[in-house]
């Protein structure tokens, strides 16, 4: 279970690298300091989520996953 963990988390930092943070036209991001920013802070939350499904016990480690490959998409 820890591997398929590890496997969806390297798979949703790669797409996290290559399409986070999402330009809209209903909501542009105008600066790349603010993109640089948003950017960061995905980052960030896609590292605390990946530790607490290593630490947690199964039943939130497989909750947590659902959830954060959804936030992804």
């Amino acid at each position: 279970m820890k591997f398929l963990n590890i496997v969806l988390f390297a798979l949703s930092a790669i797409l996290t690298f290559l399409y986070a943070p999402a330009d809209r036209v209903s909501k542009p991001i105008v600066t790349e300091k603010r993109k640089r920013e948003l950017r960061i802070k995905g980052s960030i939350l896609l590292v605390i989520c990946f530790t607490v499904t290593l630490i947690g016990p199964n039943i939130y480690s497989n909750i947590i996953s659902v959830i954060k490959n959804n936030i992804n998409c």
